[in-house]
């Protein structure tokens, strides 16, 4: 096309802005420019990747848009000829989007399979199935580890004790002491990962009241012995 027949406006829809929109900025600038020079200088723009892909997608109605400019240029004795070569071109543009779009779709399925396989591979995996397989052992259960279980100790980690100096071993501490002391006197039940997340500052209370009460009792004890030992020297 020359730039006789370049357009000096072109219409933008919303649909165009809320594909966009959620890009990033690199792709949201390479698209803008690229429905602008398709639209107003009939260019067809180089662009690829995800910039490719969604330009693929609104590609049919600029084409559209266009070939109703190209018509309304034309002789009146031509326009017929020309809305019946728009259609069958619109059709074939429509069925190519679909194409692109099942393939978009393709890829963000596949996309999300990845991502579910990184979460798994996270680096608490080792310690939450170890715990786990033990606790269930404990309760003479059967249970698959889910990915919700390493999800539930990796947040407890990463957002809960995100303050703390050695979150990973605190939490260490804790299912060594859920291990240890479940069933006993005033010690929370634990059942499952969400459980252990939800309870696990009342876990490490006991086992500082624990500490606690040990401390007392030797200091007790420590009392006795002195006051046993008085009484010999005496007699």
């Amino acid at each position: 096309m020359t730039n006789s027949q370049a357009r000096d406006s072109f219409i933008f829809y919303r649909s165009f802005y809320e594909a966009i929109q959620d890009l990033p900025k690199e792709n949201q600038l390479e698209l803008y420019n690229a429905i602008a020079q398709y639209s107003l200088n009939f260019e067809d723009p180089k662009l690829n990747g995800l910039s490719n892909t969604i330009f693929k997608l609104i590609k049919p109605q600029l084409e559209a848009n266009r070939q109703r400019y190209l018509n309304g240029k034309k002789p009146k004795n031509n326009q017929k000829e020309s809305k019946e070569e728009a259609k069958k071109k619109q059709k074939r543009s429509k069925e190519e989007a679909n194409k692109n779009v099942n393939e978009n779709k393709n890829e963000n399925k596949n996309n999300n399979e990845n991502k579910l396989t990184i979460q798994k591979e996270n680096p608490f995996a080792d310690m939450t199935k170890e715990f786990l397989q033990a606790r269930y052992e404990q309760m003479g259960r059967s249970k698959p580890i889910a990915q919700k279980d390493f999800d539930n100790i990796r947040k407890l980690i990463e957002i809960d004790l995100k303050n703390r100096d050695d979150p990973v071993n605190d939490v260490k501490k804790a299912m060594q002491s859920v291990l240890d002391n479940s069933g006993k006197e005033f010690f929370v039940v634990v059942e499952s990962s969400k459980a252990f997340r939800e309870k696990f500052f009342k876990i490490e209370n006991y086992k500082n009241k624990k500490t606690e009460k040990q401390t007392e009792a030797e200091k007790g004890d420590a009392f006795l012995n002195e006051y046993l030992d008085s009484i010999s020297i005496k007699k």
